[in-house]
């Protein structure tokens, strides 16, 4: 909620908890044109953030930027640039919403950083962020999808029992 003055028009994804991560990346990218094609890359960026990193940050409650854009790089390969390069350079309309001008994107995303560092501690507040997320719109295409992903795998670690939650779009 940290920025809703950036949510330009009233949204309210909804999240469902599955079993696996191939379910979790299914419903995660079954709304979309390109289904199902991207689901396999998803599965596997689900698998590098469960598997490899989040043993890592076990407990830690921080989502850092260079794992967004990761997270990006391996479902969406084939857009340009790595790293904070990744973010988008050109205006965007999301439906009816506006998300803020590209030039500002870097310090909005080192600001989402910031403000949900150490606070990612419950569902409840991870769904805030990838609201929050979603209202910064940082690539050109496949936010959606790369903070389903996040989503997903920071659910998982915080209540394995549940499953994956997965974003419906």
């Amino acid at each position: 909620m940290y920025f809703s003055t950036l949510r330009t028009i009233p949204w309210a994804p909804n999240f469902q908890w599955v079993a696996t991560p191939e379910l979790a990346a299914d419903s995660i990218n079954r709304p979309h044109e390109d289904y199902p094609k991207r689901v396999p890359a998803t599965v596997q960026a689900i698998t590098y953030v469960d598997v490899l990193l989040l043993p890592l940050l076990r407990k830690k409650t921080t989502i850092p930027p260079t794992l967004i854009c990761d997270v990006h790089l391996i479902v969406f390969p084939n857009i340009w640039g790595h790293g904070e390069d990744r973010y988008r350079r050109v205006n965007v309309a999301v439906g009816l919403h506006r998300p803020p001008d590209w030039e500002l994107v870097p310090r909005l995303m080192q600001n989402l950083h910031d403000v949900y560092k150490g606070k990612v501690h419950s569902v409840e507040v991870l769904q805030e962020w990838y609201k929050d997320f979603e209202a910064i719109h940082p690539f050109v295409d496949g936010n959606g999808r790369t903070g389903g992903v996040i989503v997903a795998c920071f659910a998982h670690m915080m209540e394995p029992a549940q499953g994956y939650m997965a974003v419906l779009q």
